[in-house]
Order: C-alpha cells, then sequence, then structure tokens
C-alpha cells in the first residue's frame, strides 16, 4: 500500500487493522452460524469473501475500497482454520484424527513463523514497487 498504492506507513497501518478487525468479526459470525449452516457453505462463502476482498485491494486506489477490501480479506479467512479442524474427523477418519488435527496445528504455527522470513527473502530478490 505504501509502495504501490502511494499510502503513508501510518495509514497502511491503520487500515491494516481493519484486517484484524474483519478476521474477529468473521470468527464470531462463523460461530453463531456453525449450528444452521453446513461447515462447508461456510469456507465456501469465506473464500468468496477473501476473493472480492483481495480484488477490491489489488484493484483500487480509494481509500475507502481498499479499507473494505481488508476488511472482507479477514472475514472470509475467518471461518477456513476452525472449519477445517472441524472436519479433520470426517475427512481423513476419527482414528486418525487426533494426529493429523496436531499435523495442522504444527503446520499453521510453523508456517506464522516462516511466512515473514520467507516473504522478506523474496522481497530482497524481487522489487515490492
Amino acid at each position: 500500500m505504501v509502495h504501490t498504492k502511494g499510502f503513508s506507513a501510518a495509514d497502511a497501518a491503520g487500515y491494516l487493522v481493519l484486517y484484524f478487525l474483519g478476521l474477529t468479526v468473521g470468527r464470531i459470525l462463523s460461530g453463531l452460524l456453525s449450528g444452521r449452516v453446513s461447515t462447508w457453505t461456510l469456507l465456501k462463502v469465506g473464500i468468496c469473501f477473501g476473493f472480492v476482498g483481495c480484488i477490491a485491494v489489488f484493484l483500487s486506489s480509494e481509500p475507502i475500497l481498499m479499507m473494505a477490501g481488508l476488511f472482507f480479506i479477514g472475514c472470509g479467512v475467518a471461518p477456513v482454520f476452525p472449519g477445517l479442524t472441524f472436519l479433520t474427523p470426517r475427512n481423513f477418519g476419527v482414528d486418525v484424527s487426533q494426529s493429523v488435527t496436531g499435523f495442522e496445528f504444527s503446520f499453521a504455527y510453523t508456517g506464522t513463523m516462516i511466512s515473514p522470513i520467507l516473504f522478506g527473502a523474496f522481497a530482497s530478490l524481487v522489487s515490492t514497487y
């Protein structure tokens, strides 16, 4: 947002808060809807929200659309990890579901730890401007 869209660093950081707000709102809504709507439906709707948010962020230079896009991305990714974790016994079987869930959590936390390092290395090779 700073290098490609021309926003100040302070504005970009402020807009990023909307992603985390969307993530929080999305988790609350998906939790409230989980009893009424199937998990697969929540995942599909979430992915659609995230896709719409990505389009809004990448194609717009208007601050309000960027803010809405970041919020939609947060709302969209909110049900993915809990939903897939919930579906683990159905997807892999009850007998191995605890082991698979352990792998899911370990890969999620490892990815969270390694992603900034990998992006930094990638950004140093390819310009982010």
